[in-house]
């Protein structure tokens, strides 16, 4: 599993708070993921102070703490693919910002933190290019792709330069699934990251808290509470679980707001696998729901 580490940096979740983490609490979810065994982190550069935090750690932690980082880069929209000069300008600022705040000399994996509005496939020539040149420079061991949606996924298929796949996936968006992406990125061997398990908290809100274009998630989150219950499970449990054991996942971001939670996310990893029934029922139940349900960007609650 891979903390994620948005939450170190910015406000963060369906209702975030007006404040970033207190330094000293995100140091302290750090060493929790630490004496829990957890060995990659996932940052960004739009994550605030998500890095610098990182960073200030591993200059206190023991020598081979997180050997793997993940962090990504936005191109700004404005940018055109055919500007490879810009890009390019762009793409080193971002990963030398990146090292020097992490103080490392290199990461395990540098992502294209793509837009809503920003096509993947118009992209995919300038940046593979750019990322084959940092691969051989030694800077990266792999580039990869932060799909806004999984469709765009599709597009870095089959290039030496996108390794690593990070997509939203979850019980309410098991698109990946039913599309059969996942399937084809495991076949091009891709490393797949799921991050959204439980679609920004949205799992965790009562029916009736809900409001704006997410009051129609309330039928959908009494079906799912319904089935949590029938299974014996929480609802942590039940979403980690259905995507943590989905084949082609090779590994789940979470976030933390306290030490506990690290532990609490920690435990999930050890749970038993999934009853094939209960999932089947998941992916029956839960099909074709509204986009502005599932794509956290399009929230107006």
């Amino acid at each position: 599993m891979t903390l994620g580490t948005v939450q170190l940096g910015l406000p963060y979740g369906i209702q975030p708070g007006a404040d970033p983490m207190a330094t000293d609490l995100s140091l302290s979810i750090l060493q929790e993921a630490f004496d829990n065994g957890i060995t990659t982190l996932d940052t960004a550069r739009a994550y605030g102070v998500s890095e610098d935090v990182i960073g200030a750690f591993l200059r206190m932690a023991p020598a081979g703490a997180f050997p793997h980082i993940i962090t990504k880069f936005r191109l700004p929209e404005e940018l055109e693919p055919t500007h490879t000069e810009s890009i390019r300008r762009v793409v080193r600022d971002s990963l030398d910002a990146s090292l020097a705040a992490l103080g490392r000399e290199r990461v395990t994996a540098l992502l294209f933190h793509q837009s809503p509005r920003q096509k993947m496939q118009s992209f995919v020539a300038p940046l593979g290019d750019i990322l084959l040149e940092l691969m051989e420079d030694g800077r990266i061991e792999s580039g990869g792709l932060s799909a806004f949606r999984p469709s765009e996924a599709h597009s870095v298929i089959g290039h030496p330069a996108f390794r690593c796949v990070q997509l939203p996936m979850n019980i309410f968006d098991n698109t990946s699934v039913r599309h059969g992406l996942l399937d084809a990125l495991h076949a091009d061997g891709i490393f797949v990251f799921i991050r959204s398990v439980f679609l920004k908290g949205l799992f965790f809100m009562k029916p009736e808290q809900l409001t704006g274009n997410l009051t129609v998630a309330a039928p959908y989150l009494r079906q799912l509470a319904s089935i949590a219950v029938a299974t014996g499970l929480s609802m942590d449990e039940l979403a980690y679980i259905f995507v943590r054991d989905t084949p082609g996942v090779c590994s789940v971001i979470f976030g933390a707001d306290a030490p506990g939670h690290v532990t609490a996310n920690a435990r999930l990893s050890r749970l038993p696998s999934l009853d094939d029934r209960v999932r089947q029922q998941l992916q029956e139940v839960f099909t074709d729901l509204p986009e502005h349900i599932i794509v956290p960007f399009l929230w107006k609650p």
